[in-house]
């Protein structure tokens, strides 16, 4: 009989443990007009205006963290999650913005300008539960390079309601 306590309290426990372990996103919640931040509803560019910036946020095909979804934020504000092997361009109105990742030990704060083409290249790096985001600036040159042959972030990925027709 004590030996079934035992083993009952034991499993219980490793349910629980691995549950609150788990690397499962929080469910999506609908957003709505008053959770927009004035910041980022004055980022986003229409898509053929002449004066935007383009920004290049990818992550290249690598199988190591593969399934892993880093967050990436763009003033404090979830903007994107990006998948394996993907490439997200956003287009934003010139100013000052600051791009990093979810946990905040990696980014760039940046001014855009007119005509601007910015990219950020997204690595995964070890964890003790699970791996994170490690976002880099890169070159232009290299960044357009790297870029060319990833598919387009899912529209799903996109966090940030100003930019999920873009």
């Amino acid at each position: 009989m004590r030996r079934c306590s035992a083993f009952a309290l034991t499993s219980i426990l490793l349910v629980l443990i691995l549950n609150g372990c788990s690397s499962s996103p929080p469910p999506a919640t609908t957003p709505s007009s008053t959770t927009t931040t004035p910041t980022a509803a004055a980022s986003a560019a229409p898509p053929n205006d002449p004066n935007a910036a383009r920004v290049y946020i990818y992550r290249t095909k690598e199988f190591v963290g593969f399934a892993l979804r880093p967050t990436v934020m763009l003033d404090g504000h979830d903007l994107i999650n990006v998948k394996n092997g993907t490439v997200w361009v956003g287009n934003f109105k010139p100013g000052h913005y600051k791009f990093q990742m979810d946990d905040k030990k990696s980014g760039a704060e940046v001014d855009l300008k007119p005509g601007d083409a910015i990219y950020f290249r997204v690595d995964i790096v070890p964890g003790f539960w699970k791996g994170g985001g490690k976002m880099t600036m890169m070159a232009k040159e290299q960044g357009a390079l790297e870029v060319q042959n990833l598919a387009p972030l899912p529209p799903g990925e996109v966090a940030d309601p100003n930019f999920k027709t873009q």
